[in-house]
């Protein structure tokens, strides 16, 4: 079960302080974020325990959509809240201002405001770089979401994507994100400096099977002057889809429009050897998880069987004609020179930056330097 987190859209302001309050977390689950926090290079100054409540201390921080991503990623048990102010003491919590007292909840979340927020444009477009892993440049972006709610702030996707699967409404999701993606592109395409980034979008696995989706995809691609192999859809492995079935027949369609396919997650669900022998993606990426069990194993023995799964799985990709690998979850400069050493070429991952708002991105792409410290 995913924590709650509480946050809101001010996000660029410095502070001496930001502390995180875990609330009923599971002692695992505090381990594993003060041994991430480690590992991405963040000063801890202090860890409090009181009762069922810890409280970990960082040293300021310029911005913090990067603590953002890392906690949903996380997906901590118990109730997450973030700090930011002055000065602040575990024992006195009204020294510490609160940028958001309480986030929203799906089982809150109405059907009309969620339609509301869809239709007038609350979601809003975040972005998280694909790299060239020689150079450090970005090839391009995945595009993700986020909802400026009007009373709430800045919600992550697990606050309200339960109400968006309740109320039937990841097709207009789907729809919004996917003219996003292309009012993206075409922006970037009068810049000789973006006019080469790709753009991923996620698909959800109802909206695949469904006509009306790809039907509006057709019509919306050939009213756009864009080159479509820059736009990549993404595809999670861990929705199954059937071979000849409507879902196979629409990626097939999708293809046939020029767009991209990429597989996402491509290893955390049973079935990787089963997809290529009927599925030709463009594109396939290796779950986090993968390189995550290389390097954090609890033992040598299952580090040693997890390096040997991960380099199996980068030899096969490897050596498939016309299929760019690309590998998430790099956290550190250790994962990302093994994979430079196994012919890896594109990474994606905390280490070269967490999602931030598109027009952060924008800002900064022109000086990538700046962009690798904005975390």
């Amino acid at each position: 079960m995913r924590g709650n987190l509480a946050t809101s859209s001010v996000l660029s302001h410095r502070y001496d302080v930001t502390v995180i309050h875990l609330s009923n977390a599971d002692e695992n689950d505090v381990k594993r974020l003060i041994t991430r926090l480690s590992i991405i290079n963040r000063d801890i100054v202090s860890v409090v325990k009181a009762g069922n409540n810890v409280y970990i201390k960082l040293k300021s921080i310029n911005d913090h959509q990067w603590l953002i991503g890392l906690i949903e990623d996380e997906a901590l048990s118990g109730t997450t809240t973030t700090f930011y102010g002055q000065q602040f003491d575990t024992t006195n919590s009204s020294d510490a201002q609160f940028i958001s007292l309480n986030a929203i909840s799906g089982g809150k979340i109405g059907y009309e405001e969620m339609r509301y927020a869809i239709d007038n444009n609350e979601i809003i477009v975040f972005t998280q770089p694909i790299l060239d892993l020689q150079n450090e440049k970005p090839l391009g972006v995945e595009m993700l979401c986020r909802w400026q709610h009007p009373e709430h702030g800045l919600l992550l996707p697990y606050h309200f994507f339960n109400a968006i699967n309740a109320f039937n409404l990841s097709l207009d999701l789907d729809k919004y994100m996917f003219k996003n993606a292309c009012d993206l592109l075409l922006k970037w395409q009068t810049d000789s400096a973006t006019k080469t980034l790709t753009v991923s979008v996620n698909i959800n696995a109802n909206s695949l099977s469904n006509n009306e989706f790809i039907d509006y995809v057709s019509e919306l691609v050939a009213s756009y002057n864009i080159q479509r192999k820059l736009l990549r859809v993404e595809i999670t492995e861990t929705g199954y889809i059937y071979k000849d079935s409507q879902s196979h027949r629409n990626i097939t369609r999708l293809q046939e429009l020029g767009l991209a396919i990429s597989l996402d997650d491509f290893g955390a669900g049973t079935t990787i050897l089963g997809y290529l022998t009927y599925l030709t993606p463009n594109e396939i990426k290796i779950d986090r998880g993968l390189i995550n069990a290389a390097f954090n194993a609890e033992n040598s023995e299952k580090k040693s069987i997890a390096i040997k799964m991960l380099l199996s799985m980068i030899d096969w990709i490897t050596s498939m004609d016309n299929v760019q690998l690309v590998v998430e979850g790099i956290e550190y400069k250790e994962q990302a020179e093994f994979l430079k050493n196994h012919n890896v070429k594109v990474g994606q991952g905390y280490l070269f930056g967490f999602p931030t708002h598109v027009d952060q991105f924008e800002e900064n792409f022109k000086n990538w330097s700046d962009l690798k410290n904005v975390k």
